[in-house]
Parts: structure tokens; C-alpha cells; sequence
């Protein structure tokens, strides 16, 4: 596969999952803000009072719950698509090297964690998800617990496979050449003696 067709083929598949969860999540936070909940009939106007109180913080608490988490969400996707042209970055300077085919590869193991940093920036969302569930602000975290990570999970996967494990095989072969022209070169040197 030509390098050229591998990196428009990554972004654009990077961009179709931000642009597939800038979806989801918003039609999730709508969804969540157009559901209206029915108050209780009062017979007393100062209970009626306290219940029309009592639902403006509540959805004034929602409405800056679903805002931190829509923030949360992209701030999460964003991280992730940074963290996988970080690792691009890193790998096509690898490559660029003048090194041999081995040393890159053992440079290519060295950066692997870069590959794991969408599934650690996913493991984050989730837990700060569930601490604002426990603060007080259940709209939409639950949907930042699970988002963050399925993304993470996602991006993450498709760096390995992309670009990790594409580069490596590239790179083992450039390796296989090399170790089989050495050994024609030791077995022409073998038979001239």
C-alpha cells in the first residue's frame, strides 16, 4: 500500500470517528436536555413555590452538567486525534532516520507507548465521568464514561493497525532482504574459496 494512500486513508478515518461521536454525543446531551420532567401537583401555592425552586437548580445543575460534558467529550477526542498524529510524527521520523532496519524497529518499540495514550486519555474520561455522577451532575457523565473509552479503544486500535503494524512488517522486511543478500554474499564468498 502506497504511504501516501495509508496517511489519507488514517485521517480520513480518524475524522469520520470525531465526526461520528460529535454526533452521537450531541444527539445523547439533546436527547437528555428536551427530557422534561413533570413536577408533582402541590395544592399549596408556597409547596408549588418551593417545587418550581427546587426544578430550576435542578435543571440549571443539568444544564452546566451537560455543558462539562460535552466539553469533557471533546476534549477527549481531540486529545486522542492529537495523540495518534503525535504518533505519526514520531514514527515517520523513525523511518526518516538514517539507522538500520533493526534499530529502527527497536526505536519503533521504544515509542509504543505512544500508542496507548488514547486508551489511557479514554481510562481518565471515564473515571472523571463517574466523579461527576458522584458530584452531583448525572446528565451526560455517564455518556462521557463511555465515550472516552469506546474513542480511546477506537483510535487506539486504529493507530496499531494503520500505522504500528504497517511499518513494522515494511521494516522486518527490509531486514529479511538485508540478512538474505548477506548470506549470498557469504555463500559466493564460500564457493570462491
Amino acid at each position: 500500500m502506497n504511504i501516501g494512500i495509508r496517511k489519507r486513508a488514517s485521517i480520513l478515518i480518524l475524522m469520520a470517528i470525531v465526526f461520528g461521536m460529535v454526533i452521537a454525543t450531541a444527539l445523547v446531551f439533546f436527547g437528555q436536555a428536551n427530557h422534561s420532567k413533570s413536577l408533582p401537583a402541590h395544592k399549596s401555592s408556597v409547596s408549588l413555590r418551593a417545587a418550581n425552586d427546587a426544578s430550576a437548580s435542578r435543571n440549571n445543575a443539568g444544564a452546566v452538567g451537560l455543558f462539562i460534558s460535552v466539553v469533557l467529550v471533546l476534549a477527549c477526542a481531540g486529545g486522542d486525534v492529537g495523540f495518534a498524529f503525535w504518533a505519526r510524527k514520531e514514527i515517520k521520523q523513525i523511518c526518516g532516520a538514517r539507522l538500520t532496519p533493526q534499530m529502527k524497529l527497536d526505536q519503533i518499540k521504544n515509542a509504543d507507548i505512544l500508542f496507548d495514550l488514547p486508551l489511557y486519555l479514554g481510562l481518565s474520561g471515564t473515571v472523571i465521568g463517574f466523579l461527576l455522577i458522584a458530584w452531583g451532575f448525572p446528565d451526560g457523565s455517564r455518556t462521557v464514561a463511555y465515550l472516552s473509552t469506546v474513542f480511546g479503544i477506537i483510535v487506539s486500535a486504529l493507530m496499531r493497525l494503520l500505522m504500528l503494524r504497517l511499518t513494522r512488517k515494511r521494516l522486518l522486511e527490509l531486514c529479511a532482504r538485508r540478512l538474505a543478500r548477506s548470506k549470498g554474499r557469504m555463500s559466493s564468498l564460500s564457493d570462491r574459496q
